[in-house]
C-alpha cells in the first residue's frame, strides 16, 4: 500500500514539473510573439516607420538586431511563402548599415558587408541567396526565399508595405 501512494505522488510530482515547464515555455513564446507583433504593427504608417532614425538603426547594435534589419530589407526583393517584417531598401539605410558593421565587431561582418556592398552597387540578382544566408544565421525554418521578385512584383510589395 505504501508503494502505491509513493508511485501516485511521484506521478503527480513529475506531471506538475512537466506542466510547469510547458506553461513557462508557452508563456515565453507568447510574450515573444506579442513583442514581435508590436514591433511590426508599431509602424502602421510605413512611410514614417521607414525614415532613418537612431531608434530604427542605431549606430551600434547587437548582431541579431543587425541581421534582422538586413533580413527585413531583403523581403522587398525576394519570393518566399512567409515573410515577417519589412524595411524599405534605401541608399541611406544601406550606407548606414555599412557604417554600423564597419564600426562594430560582428562575428559575421564579412557576410553583412558582402551583401550590403552588393546592394549599394544596385546588384540584387542574388537577393534570395542573401536572404537565405541571413535566414540560416538566424536559425530560420519557415520562409526560405525561393527566388527574386520581378520588377512588377517588387512594385506591388513596395506599394503594399511602404506607401
Amino acid at each position: 500500500m505504501k508503494f502505491k501512494w509513493v508511485g501516485i505522488i511521484s506521478v503527480f510530482l513529475v506531471a506538475g514539473i512537466l506542466g510547469s515547464i510547458f506553461w513557462y515555455e508557452i508563456s515565453q513564446s507568447s510574450e515573444q510573439a506579442e513583442d514581435e507583433t508590436e514591433y511590426y504593427e508599431a509602424g502602421a504608417d510605413q512611410s514614417e516607420a521607414n525614415s532613418i532614425s537612431e531608434n530604427e538603426i542605431p549606430n551600434a547594435m547587437r548582431e541579431d538586431d543587425l541581421q534582422q534589419k538586413i533580413h527585413d530589407m531583403s523581403h522587398q526583393k525576394v519570393k518566399a511563402a512567409q515573410k515577417w517584417g519589412s524595411l524599405e531598401i534605401t541608399p541611406e539605410r544601406i550606407d548606414h548599415l555599412i557604417s554600423v558593421v564597419e564600426s562594430g565587431n560582428y562575428e559575421h561582418s564579412h557576410v553583412y558587408l558582402d551583401i550590403l556592398y552588393g546592394w549599394k552597387e544596385g546588384d540584387f540578382s542574388e537577393a534570395d541567396k542573401d536572404h537565405n544566408t541571413i535566414w540560416r544565421l538566424q536559425g530560420g525554418t519557415i520562409g526560405k526565399a525561393t527566388g527574386v521578385l520581378s520588377v512588377a512584383e517588387e512594385q506591388k510589395y513596395i506599394e503594399k508595405h511602404f506607401r
